[in-house]
């Protein structure tokens, strides 16, 4: 019997028994059901790690818009970043819940690899831009080398804070 509630509850297997936290009841009785709440793998670092594939997916996104504007709104691939950016913010929203985290924070990091693989080619242009020589579509070695750059930034925090 179940004391608080005055009720009889069904055995719940030992590998269906909640580790952490209170257990949940299913709204048609009194049946407990394991919680998906782990305090040890949803901690203080996951929350930071998923605020900064927010920001990164933020930024990303601005990036493309920006790019796209600074085109004259006439190249559709300066909206690549944008592209990248978007669903890493909803990845980064995703991390924040414990049910989800363990499929979102491998999949933002194989978008940013994707980003920086896809991006880092404008990288070797950067130079000569930089050196003032004329060469065709600056625009897009800015948007790619800026995109290569926070995808590569962001990898290596997010490897370091695993370490």
């Amino acid at each position: 019997m179940d004391e608080d509630r005055g009720r009889a509850v069904k055995w719940v297997p030992r590998r269906l028994r909640v580790r952490a936290g209170p257990p949940t009841t299913a709204s048609h009785g009194a049946v407990p059901r394991p919680c998906s709440f782990d305090a040890s793998i949803h901690d203080e670092l996951a929350m930071t790690d998923a605020a900064r594939t927010t920001r990164l997916g933020a930024t990303l996104t601005a990036l493309g818009g920006a790019a796209w504007l600074g085109t004259g709104r006439r190249s559709a691939t300066a909206l690549i970043p944008s592209a990248i950016g978007a669903p890493l913010v909803v990845l980064g929203a995703l991390e924040r819940r414990p049910g989800s985290a363990w499929w979102a924070r491998p999949a933002s990091t194989s978008l940013a690899v994707f980003g920086f693989a896809g991006a880092a080619p404008g990288l070797a242009k950067l130079p000569a831009l930089l050196r003032g020589e004329a060469i065709d579509r600056p625009a897009a070695v800015i948007a790619r080398s800026a995109m290569a750059g926070l995808c590569a930034a962001w990898l290596v925090r997010r490897a370091l804070s695993r370490a």
